[in-house]
């Protein structure tokens, strides 16, 4: 998840990727946030303290999670077809 996470990212420039601890105060002046994980993909916070957040960008990635996810399951059956 966390690599293709990145790919997607990476390959969309109007995203910038950045691995760093992030304080409280930080999270508060965030536009949106989401968590990640194998189990249930892209989920976006909606609310942390007294902050309410969008969810476009989350739900956004999570199309582009589905596609890249679809595209090599397809990828994989076809060549097994053959």
């Amino acid at each position: 998840m966390r690599k293709q996470l990145i790919k997607i990212i990476d390959s969309h420039p109007e995203y910038k990727l950045e691995e760093r601890p992030v304080s409280p105060f930080e999270l508060q002046k965030a536009d949106e946030l989401f968590l990640s994980n194998v189990v249930f993909g892209i989920r976006p916070i909606t609310k942390y303290r007294k902050k309410e957040y969008g969810i476009s960008v989350s739900q956004e990635i999570l199309t582009l999670l589905n596609k890249r996810t679809f595209d090599l399951i397809s990828s994989n059956s076809d060549s097994q077809a053959h």
